[in-house]
């Protein structure tokens, strides 16, 4: 029997799962050509011998073989080709892709992975062992995700997912909108929520995991990380990110709730294979979490990793809105992010420039015609106030000036 195509719930999960992937390669491809378009020198126009190079034909290709095999997969069509192919297509284009922001779509191996073991030998198939390696899994990331929250913004003053939803690389339209129709106070009450929350989801799934009980409560968390991660959809730019959180809590639900999905699952003794995996996710989540330094110095362990720290808001919000100054010798003002960068992908553009010195130094030596610049940085450091938590418009200005 295919359960995930007899069971609606597991069939629900899995296509939103797909049809995330299939949103975040999409966003990728874009963008790739994108840069490629204004600054063919951060990828290559050639087609070098070596495998992961990174040149632009490459990732083209890698990037559609990839979107085919996500398709197979979000019809259910076939399993395993999907699992064995796509694994090394996904990595191939994390690695060769030189710019920063390409990383990210390295959040989703663990959930790929955990698709792939309910597909190795029984197409569909769920193992108990699996099942629960899978609650351990999600737990940890969410532990970990309000154990990094250790700004004063979260807690203290209750003003994080405020300060988060004015922040213009990760707010969209609707999310200007969210902010002015949502009273303050409800901000202060649904930051201090979301660490409860999140610490709440590993002890529940561990304990409904053994006792089958709490039932009530564990429905109360499925469905208020579902509301959370639907209206970080609606008004952030975090789109593939969310439907692949959706997916993960409608599978718990399939998981847990389903008497049909649970008395066919196979005998809870793991085979090798499945305990592989699942210590290659855990390893890398303890590692990106509890020492993060390692990976400042090692670039390698860096690369074959899973990144599984989600910093996006932790210890605070990235509640910077960077720009990009560029002034010429004359103190010129010649070039404005704001006003120059129109595209959907300027946030992640911003981040490239932020976190990649070599695509920020093709990109300066463009603007600057070739010569030499000199960089000073300005921030002016937001002033938390429960009174007036909306008047923190701050602005983190990278000033460069031509010589």
């Amino acid at each position: 029997m295919h359960l995930a195509k007899s069971i609606p719930t597991l069939a629900i999960a899995r296509i939103l799962f797909g049809v995330s992937l299939l949103w975040r390669i999409t966003e990728r491809m874009y963008f790739v050509y994108a840069v490629n378009s204004e600054y063919p020198e951060i990828y290559g126009s050639g087609f070098p011998l070596g495998l992961l190079s990174g040149s632009f034909p490459q990732q083209v290709i890698f990037h559609l073989i990839l979107l085919g095999l996500t398709l197979n997969f979000t019809l259910a069509k076939n399993f395993l080709s999907f699992t064995s192919f796509s694994l090394f297509f996904l990595i191939a284009v994390t690695n060769q892709d030189q710019v920063y922001i390409g990383k990210g779509i390295l959040v989703f191996l663990p959930l790929l992975l955990i698709w792939g073991l309910a597909a190795e030998k029984f197409e569909n198939r769920f193992h108990r062992c699996s099942i629960f390696c899978f609650s351990l899994f999600l737990g940890s990331a969410y532990f970990f995700s309000a154990f990094h929250k250790s700004d004063p913004s979260w807690l203290d003053n209750g003003q994080a997912l405020s300060l988060f939803f004015q922040t213009k690389q990760i707010s969209t339209d609707l999310g200007v909108k969210f902010l002015a129709f949502i009273p303050s106070e409800w901000f202060v009450f649904l930051s201090k929520a979301t660490i409860l929350l999140e610490y709440s989801v590993l002890p529940l799934l561990l304990f409904f995991e053994f006792k089958r009980k709490l039932s009530f409560f564990l429905k109360i968390v499925i469905i208020c990380f579902i509301l959370f991660h639907s209206i970080l959809f609606i008004t952030t730019i975090l789109k593939s990110f969310s439907l692949a959180m959706i997916s993960c809590w409608i599978l718990i639900y399939a998981l847990k709730f389903k008497k049909a999905l649970r008395l066919s699952l196979e005998p809870t003794r793991p085979g090798f294979k499945e305990l592989s995996v699942w210590l290659y996710i855990f390893t890398s989540i303890i590692l990106w979490n509890m020492f993060p330094s390692i990976f400042k110095n090692n670039a390698t362990l860096k690369n074959f990793l899973i990144p599984q720290r989600w910093s996006i808001v932790a210890p605070s919000p990235g509640y910077y809105n960077y720009k990009y100054l560029i002034y010429n010798s004359k103190k010129d003002l010649i070039f404005d992010s704001d006003s120059v960068i129109t595209s959907q992908f300027k946030a992640a553009f911003i981040t490239a420039l932020q976190k990649d010195k070599r695509v920020r130094d093709i990109f300066l030596q463009k603007q600057c015609g070739g010569e030499a610049f000199l960089q000073t940085r300005l921030l002016q450091e937001p002033k938390l106030n429960q009174n007036i938590h909306r008047e923190n418009k701050v602005v983190a200005q990278e000033k460069f000036i031509c010589r």
